[in-house]
């Protein structure tokens, strides 16, 4: 079976859902299967035009994206080339990976199954010949909630006639509000356990708390250093440590540790390190180190996002607090420094529910919709 993913550009670094597609891939292809994922340049060209003066635009374009074109069509294979196109992430050398010009039906192969992956790909994977395969979209995300410029457009991508195929309960029932439940199937999330695993049993651990750093605001750090801060106030020994793909911020709080762009093995210790994980989203599809933590042993305070309702059950799997709302976050966390119980009891809980996740069952799964 050919399938292909079309993802919405190229990211040099790591981005979750371009890191689900990568996993499917490489699993995928292990079983057999011929996996092409596609990446346009055109969304980087039009970074690279808005991220300098337009003077500057077609020399940026020159440095960064045409080394990536020239290897794109010189057709080169391999491990190379998929670490240098992917350095974050370990592509299997049998999985294509094609930088095309746009997303037009030439720039396309031929297979049995076409997946779209975002809404900017939904209209030009439906666009296609039926010689591309099947045609599916992947969701992971309602993105209106990541600032669309369009929510319309957005929207109207749920209602296209491609099989829908959604990695959450909660965009499940978006696609049943828009009469798009017979063409939606829901697959949550598989788990890599071999780089995320409890080495250091929760009772062992320090009172540390660890979240994710990230830029744009429905991320929720502010609200997350703002509750630490708080909880720290009462409690001095907190320690706290940030990761994120930024470099640290200059008013980044003196007190907490930061780490940019952690290896799988050294987010892995990170987590180990940590009693507490901290995630203060806005909106989640799914909310990917969240779940990674309580594999790796650390009791998950969350807010109320959406996706962290797949493994995040109040008071059993995880403590919950509604979104935008610091000083309720800043309160539970107090309960998980006083309670070591209640901490050592959540820990346990969710690092056991989260195991249910596995990568064979997603792509078991993926596998039976493809057959149908």
């Amino acid at each position: 079976m050919r399938i292909t993913f079309v993802l919405p550009g190229l990211s040099r670094v790591p981005v979750g859902g371009y890191k689900i597609v990568y996993e499917y891939s490489n699993r995928l292809a292990a079983r057999g299967r011929r996996i092409a994922v596609v990446h346009p340049y055109a969304p980087a060209l039009m970074r690279a035009a808005s991220g300098g003066p337009p003077a500057h635009w077609k020399e940026r374009v020159r440095q960064r994206i045409w080394p990536h074109l020239r290897q794109w069509r010189s057709g080169a294979r391999g491990p190379k080339r998929n670490s240098r196109l992917v350095p974050w992430f370990d592509v299997r050398p049998d999985v294509r990976l094609l930088l095309v010009p746009d997303l037009s039906e030439k720039f396309m192969p031929d297979g049995d199954a076409i997946f779209a992956t975002a809404w900017q790909t939904a209209h030009p994977v439906h666009q296609l010949s039926a010689a591309k395969g099947r045609k599916f979209y992947f969701i992971q995300h309602y993105e209106t909630a990541e600032g669309a410029p369009d929510e319309a457009r957005v929207r109207a991508t749920w209602t296209l006639p491609l099989h829908k195929v959604v990695s959450a309960q909660w965009l499940l029932q978006i696609a049943a509000g828009l009469g798009e439940e017979k063409r939606t199937t829901y697959i949550p999330y598989g788990m890599d356990f071999s780089h995320f695993e409890m080495t250091t049993p929760p009772q062992a651990r320090p009172p540390r708390v660890g979240m994710l750093y990230h830029r744009d605001p429905w991320k929720g750090s502010a609200d997350a250093i703002a509750a630490l801060t708080e909880a720290r106030a009462q409690v001095p020994q907190l320690q706290a440590v940030a990761f994120g793909t930024p470099p640290r911020p200059p008013d980044f709080p003196a007190w907490m540790e930061y780490a940019q762009t952690p290896s799988p093995q050294a987010l892995n210790a990170l987590y180990n390190g940590c009693s507490i994980f901290l995630q203060a989203s806005w909106s989640e599809g799914w909310g990917l180190t969240a779940s990674e933590a309580m594999a790796c042993g650390c009791a998950l305070l969350t807010t109320d996002n959406g996706g962290s309702r797949e493994y995040a059950e109040a008071e059993i799997t995880a403590l919950v607090a509604p979104i935008k709302n610091p000083p309720a976050l800043a309160a539970q966390l107090l309960r998980l420094l006083r309670d070591d119980a209640l901490r050592q009891r959540l820990a346990h809980a969710g690092h056991a529910h989260v195991r249910h996740f596995t990568w064979e069952r997603a792509v078991d799964s993926l596998e039976r919709l493809l057959k149908q």
